[in-house]
Parts: C-alpha cells; structure tokens; sequence
C-alpha cells in the first residue's frame, strides 16, 4: 500500500490541496526486485482517490501516484472515490480509505 497526503500543491497545473490518493499494489514478484538486479515486477493497483477531489482532481492524484511511484502504480484496475484519514500519534502512523488500512510504527 502506497498512500500520499498533499497538504498545499498541484500536479500538472491542477491544486491537489489538502487531498489524498491511496494505491493498493499487488505485482507478480517482489516490488523492490529491480533494486537488486531482477526484472521490474508486473503490478496491479486498486487506487482510492479522496472523495472530496473534483474529476480532474482525481485524475491528477492519479497521475501523481504513478509518478512517484515510479510506475508501481501503473495498470489501474480499479479506481474508486474514498474518504481517507490520516492520523498520526507519537509511535505510528495509520491511513485508511475504502477497504485498505495500513499501520505503521514510528522508531525514534
């Protein structure tokens, strides 16, 4: 799960202010393989775009997760309208959008 929070931006001359855009990715082998060596993994993407963006809001979310993934987030099979949350404490992190929610601890 790859998740983006954009508090002040655009992308592609579209304002992405205070959106978020989710991507659940599975892919055929380990993700990071190529950074060792091995064949760029084939993935799918289900990718949750925050409820409140406008058509082309969601389309620049979109195109901005594949940016920055670098392509991992690239053959979208699904593409859904979500509300998504954000909440950070002192020791983890948790997004949710839809279906998909990721924890994750902090070390300081």
């Amino acid at each position: 799960m790859l998740a983006w929070k954009v508090d002040r931006g655009s992308f592609n001359g579209v304002s992405l202010d205070d959106l978020s855009v989710v991507a659940a990715v599975a892919g055929d082998q380990n993700l990071g393989i190529q950074e060792i060596g091995g064949a760029k993994s084939t993935t799918k993407a289900a990718v949750y775009v925050d409820q409140r963006a406008t058509g082309p809001q969601q389309m620049a979310l979109i195109a901005m997760a594949h940016e920055l993934s670098r392509g991992v987030v690239g053959n979208v099979v699904q593409n859904h309208a979500a509300p998504i949350q954000f909440t950070e404490d002192r020791d983890e992190i948790r997004v949710s959008a839809g279906q998909v929610a990721l924890d994750v601890s902090k070390h300081t």
